[in-house]
């Protein structure tokens, strides 16, 4: 059985499932509607709410109003995902609370050239702000992608005192 958060953050949705005291998936949404689709909940969403998913919920919260929080500590069910994207996803999470890195930066590091791969990687990350892909950007200090959309990427990179040019054009 599975575990559902789901938690209110104006002007978004956030919510997550576990499974087993592991997280299984994140989503950032701007609706709740949306937020249910994104996690394939049914009905209302309403399932268990365990002690593992009321400690992410005061750790969102958290975030939310601006404390830097170690999201790092979450196990995450990871099977079945392409060892390049774990590897991605790891590095990632490396990222310090209030910086950024690129795509190139990340690339570097696994030792490959495939900075495209990386922002590949980094679009089917199915945690985000676990795995803080909103902390990477273009080497040219554009914004890049995001899963749950440009808007709520600058809203999170702000959150934590990050404010590029790039980021407000």
């Amino acid at each position: 059985m599975h575990d559902f958060l789901k938690l209110k953050l104006s002007p978004y949705w956030i919510g997550a499932i576990s499974e087993k005291r592991k997280l299984v998936k994140v989503s950032i949404c701007y609706s709740q509607k949306d937020l249910y689709s994104s996690l394939r909940v049914a009905g209302n969403g309403e399932t268990g709410f365990s002690s593992f998913l009321k400690r992410l919920k005061q750790d969102l919260l958290s975030y939310w109003q601006g404390e830097k929080v170690d999201f790092t500590t979450y196990p995450l069910k990871l099977d079945g995902y392409p060892p390049f994207q774990k590897k991605v996803w790891r590095l990632t999470q490396e990222i310090p609370y209030g910086e950024v890195r690129s795509y190139k930066w990340i690339a570097k590091r696994l030792g490959s050239k495939g900075y495209r791969a990386v922002g590949q990687a980094l679009t089917h990350n199915p945690f985000p702000l676990i795995i803080p892909c909103h902390r990477v950007i273009g080497e040219d200090k554009t914004l890049g992608g995001y899963s749950s959309g440009p808007e709520i990427k600058r809203k999170l990179l702000a959150k934590e005192g990050i404010y590029l040019a790039c980021l407000y054009e």
